[in-house]
């Protein structure tokens, strides 16, 4: 990333990759359980990927999904490895590498393990855009798009591969129900697990807020809690957790319901022991343009 030990930008190091643009890329073919990229199915090569970095080297390598059609299958599919592909010695080194070996490589660092912790927090949590709602609202969305478009995709294609065309209103209906009642209720606690399991989801539960940010009123008092360990936070934007796992000197901890006289980035976490929870973060707006103008309103009746 071109930083010091610490965290600090280090301007002699090149940044070559974008740590969380990885993270939330490899998250991808792990919920969806795909089968066909960053890595074909048996994890031997690589396939269907690309990555691209400015000139400048203003960020480093970021990565985008393409061409992951084999997902969805199997709600109990497990892709989060290890592969061999990009494997020096037995993976065919540099001509079969790919994302997924750089992202590999990073999870024997804590700090790394910690940051996937952070990102998996926000996306399965608090309405993240991976639980169960979420992904549901978004299938549906994008079903309902390809609803009639279905009809013309199976009559240029329905009977390639068999006599007996393959139908909207037979296979496809089919396949969308299943995926709506077997595969996204079940799918993000599978995964969570299996992110537990290869130690990169904590088993310290995060803190919870009482109310997850979002508008509130000036002076509004946040609860935190957690059902073990030692709740920090911050309220000025930086982590509880320095890198090496060491408690911040900025870094509260919590006792007592905490007043929010305005907008505020509250940053939290639960120590237990000597593990750290993944961070649970969310900004709190005042509402001050809808209390003005409820005021104004009322004012000039």
């Amino acid at each position: 990333q071109g930083n010091n030990p610490d965290g600090s930008r280090n301007t002699n190091f090149p940044m070559m990759v974008d740590v969380p643009n990885l993270i939330d890329y490899c998250l991808i073919p792990i919920f969806v359980g795909n089968r066909d990229g960053p890595l074909i199915a048996n994890g031997a090569s690589p396939n269907n990927w690309f990555g691209s970095r400015p000139r400048d080297g203003s960020h480093g390598f970021r990565f985008f999904v393409h061409d992951f059609e084999h997902s969805l299958l199997s709600v109990s599919e497990n892709r989060t490895g290890p592969y061999v592909a990009g494997n020096p010695v037995t993976g065919g080194g540099l001509l079969k590498s790919s994302p997924w070996y750089i992202w590999q490589q990073l999870q024997q660092n804590e700090n790394f393990r910690m940051q996937v912790a952070d990102h998996v927090h926000r996306h399965f949590f608090n309405n993240g855009v991976l639980t169960t709602n979420a992904c549901l609202d978004r299938f549906k969305a994008r079903t309902n798009q390809l609803d009639r478009a279905v009809v013309g995709e199976s009559a240029r294609w329905g009977d390639a591969n068999r006599a007996t065309p393959y139908t909207r209103n037979v296979e496809w209906i089919n396949i969308v129900n299943q995926t709506l009642i077997n595969y996204f209720p079940q799918r993000s606690a599978i995964v969570l697990n299996q992110l537990k399991a290869k130690n990169l989801y904590p088993n310290v539960v995060a803190p919870a807020f009482n109310q997850h940010g979002g508008l509130m009123d000036a002076g509004f008092l946040l609860s935190i809690s957690a059902p073990d360990g030692t709740i920090y936070f911050t309220t000025n934007g930086s982590d509880a957790r320095l890198p090496g796992g060491v408690i911040s000197p900025t870094a509260q901890i919590y006792s007592a319901p905490i007043s929010l006289p305005e907008s505020t980035l509250v940053k939290a976490r639960v120590f237990n022991g000597t593990n750290w929870s993944a961070l649970n973060e969310a900004q709190f707006v005042v509402e001050t343009f809808t209390s003005w103008t409820a005021s104004y309103f009322t004012s000039n009746q």
